[in-house]
């Protein structure tokens, strides 16, 4: 779970505590934030001892009623991860926009690549 504390608080000056893990809470207005893990990149090694690393593929999914503000908060999201050294993070990617007709809300969506201590 550190990895995740470490997406959150990478996060937390953007987006304050609106980011949560695979869901939001039902009914959420204004600005927030889900994030998932999605893959990532097995590694291959000869010696009988497992690496250190591993990596993960997130996804991080910005939300709002309001179409101009997902796009924006994702950017700055990104910039945060890039150049988190705790994170080292890589985007995969650049942003996708979404829809939701159930919420009726828009979207900013985009995967990284990270690297994490087990």
């Amino acid at each position: 779970m550190a990895v995740e504390q470490d997406i959150i608080a990478a996060a937390t000056p953007i987006i304050g505590d609106r980011l949560f893990p695979d869901v939001a809470p039902a009914g959420l207005a204004g600005l927030y934030a889900t994030f998932q893990q999605v893959g990532g990149q097995p590694l291959g090694f000869l010696e009988s001892k497992l690496p250190s690393l591993q990596n993960g593929r997130f996804q991080i999914t910005v939300w709002s009623h309001r179409r101009s503000k997902p796009p924006t908060t994702m950017r700055q999201l990104e910039r945060a991860f890039v150049e988190s050294p705790v994170l080292r993070a890589e985007a995969i990617g650049g942003l996708i926009a979404r829809y939701e007709d159930a919420t009726q809300q828009y979207g900013a969506q985009q995967d990284f690549s990270i690297w994490y201590q087990t």
